[in-house]
């Protein structure tokens, strides 16, 4: 029976916001002993592979509280006066349906019933309107997609603290079979 041994080498991708930053990243590298043959800036196999590695990072574990909240403080923002105006624009839309006669009440008894019916289907609306569009929020770019990355394929500790010198937007490691 024979055993076969897997090599992994660890690289290093490093993203920089300019073009001129990540290549003083890769003469840092280079300077810290890298060989330039395995320096790679802004190939797009590298971007691929530090947004795959973005999104593992990025997942956030949060703990609830004894309450869970459905709605952020920003929807709040907006359902709440969202609400109010579609209760009063409600209630007024609704007025002229009094004028129908039903269940033999004076004008102002069916006035008060559509203006109730009016006010509620209105902050129902308005409260539904509010929370759709307070929850429209632009999603947080990328790190590779706002910047240039920077490979190297089986990095030294000194390659890594050449390119963590020079404050790239992030730094990330990775695997190589």
């Amino acid at each position: 029976m024979t055993q076969s041994r897997v090599e992994c080498q660890t690289g290093v991708i490093g993203v920089f916001p300019t073009e001129r930053q990540a290549r003083a990243a890769a003469a840092a590298a280079q300077r810290a002993g890298a060989d330039p043959a395995e320096i790679r800036v802004g190939d797009h196999r590298d971007h691929v592979t530090s947004l795959q590695n973005d999104g593992l990072h990025t997942v956030e574990v949060q703990v609830l509280e004894s309450t869970v909240r459905p709605f952020t403080m920003e929807m709040w923002n907006a359902i709440l006066p969202a609400t109010v105006i579609g209760c009063v624009l409600g209630a007024i839309v609704a007025l002229p349906g009094a004028m129908v006669h039903f269940g033999g009440l004076v004008l102002w008894g069916r006035m008060v019933i559509v203006a109730i019916v009016g006010a509620a289907l209105g902050s129902v609306i308005g409260f539904e309107r509010g929370a759709t569009y307070s929850g429209r929020r632009s999603m947080p770019i990328p790190s590779p997609e706002r910047g240039v990355t920077v490979a190297i394929d089986d990095a030294s500790p000194s390659e890594v603290d050449a390119l963590r010198s020079l404050q790239p937007i992030r730094l990330a490691t990775t695997l190589n079979a």
